[in-house]
């Protein structure tokens, strides 16, 4: 083995991709819990309806990590011999077990069943686990891959754009295109909880009449998962040749991503809410040019082993990203418990926290991001521990 293969030849895993998963989880906890939500920089909420910030940036990058994951675990199994069948019922339990803690964060902690939101981030991941993962089994070729993703977004821009939103008309016409209240999308959310709720007593919407998490925009999300699986055969095609061809080859898909998000979004509106066409592209693209740029610096160039921050931020990345699924869970009923129970009249333990350690001079976008990042380093103990000890929990 020559000195300049690849990295990822030599070692058990994608460096890059570990840190790139850790990073994310721990953006994401910055962003959902900061001391106070009515001083936050702007970059760091979500753009109200049509836009883009860093922030919708977040629950993308999981979805295209997941999907980098895919070719490793489900291909390894694949080339052991594995049957599909086998292999399909176990995606099939793993997005039940995601979608069961769904449930079980939306229902923490007064779990009142007749409130139950099915949409969330964890059912979103559990769907489209079990539509790609299902899919990987029998479409391994990059270009179908491609043809499946370009589908998926085609036909959800048709449905958005040219189907007639029931009760209400044509959009473009009757009801302005992409209106946040009229748009075929947040119509079936309606429809669904309107069902739920009169044959079996349960549901209700994020956003009281549409839910950015609903059933038809999980339609494109499964085009931000599809992006993963061809990253990760690129990956692992380095991988089994020992050369980085195939993901040099792969990295020029990250600009035409981008180029194609700038043409597309002359008809159809970046919103992380709807997760439109436009929006998958330019998540897609930049996902994939990060990725191949922590690839270079991370697994090639080893900035790690020559710079003591850089060691810090890959071991930081590394450790968050080791147990991914714990970290989510953990800052969530955390962040559940500190802003729901009250140890006195009026305020919550975490406005309690908040204003006593981060605030007695007053709340500011500062005194808040200050809180949020000491909340990341709360989360990030139990992750250190678990990495400590290598134990991985695996669903």
């Amino acid at each position: 083995m020559t000195q300049d293969t690849p990295i990822e030849i030599r070692r058990s895993r994608v460096e890059s991709l570990d840190v790139m998963r850790g990073l994310t989880v721990a953006f994401m906890i910055l962003v959902n819990d900061p001391g106070d939500w009515g001083q936050v920089f702007p970059p760091l909420l979500h753009a109200k309806w049509n836009g883009f910030t860093p922030t919708d940036l977040v629950f993308p990058s999981f979805l295209f990590i997941m999907g980098c994951a895919v070719p490793f675990s489900l291909g390894g199994r694949m080339a052991r011999g594995e049957k599909r069948s086998a292999l399909f019922l176990d995606i099939l339990r793993r997005s039940v077990i995601l979608f069961a803690l769904g449930i079980s964060l939306a229902l923490f902690p007064h779990f009142h069943i007749h409130h139950l939101r099915f949409f969330g981030v964890l059912e979103r991941f559990a769907a489209c686990y079990l539509v790609c993962g299902t899919l990987f089994l029998y479409v391994r070729n990059v270009s179908s891959l491609w043809l499946v993703f370009s589908g998926f977004l085609a036909a959800y821009w048709v449905l958005v754009a040219w189907v007639p939103i029931p009760g209400i008309g044509m959009p473009g016409r009757d009801v302005p295109f992409m209106d946040p209240h009229s748009n075929i999308v947040a119509w079936c959310d309606r429809a669904i909880t309107d069902w739920t709720q009169s044959w079996l007593g349960i549901g209700r919407l994020y956003e009281h009449d549409r839910d950015p998490e609903g059933l038809l925009s999980t339609l494109p999300a499964f085009s931000t998962v599809i992006a993963g699986i061809i990253a990760g055969l690129a990956f692992r095609e380095a991988r089994a040749r020992g050369s980085d061809e195939a993901i040099t080859r792969w990295a020029f898909s990250g600009p035409v991503l981008l180029g194609c998000a700038l043409i597309a979004v002359m008809f159809f509106p970046l919103n992380k809410n709807m997760w439109t066409s436009s929006f998958v592209l330019l998540c897609a693209g930049i996902d994939t040019v990060a990725l191949f740029v922590l690839y270079r610096l991370v697994d090639v160039r080893r900035v790690q082993e020559r710079s003591s921050w850089a060691r810090g931020i890959v071991k930081f990345g590394v450790i968050f990203g080791s147990n991914p699924i714990v970290a989510f869970m953990l800052s969530e009923l955390g962040s559940i418990l500190l802003w729901v129970l009250h140890p006195a009249d009026g305020i919550t333990t975490g406005g309690w926290i908040y204003e006593t350690l981060f605030a007695r001079g007053g709340s500011t976008p500062l005194t808040s991001l200050l809180f949020a990042i000491a909340y990341v380093g709360i989360c990030f103990i139990p992750s250190y521990v678990l990495w400590k000890r290598r134990i991985i929990v695996k669903i």
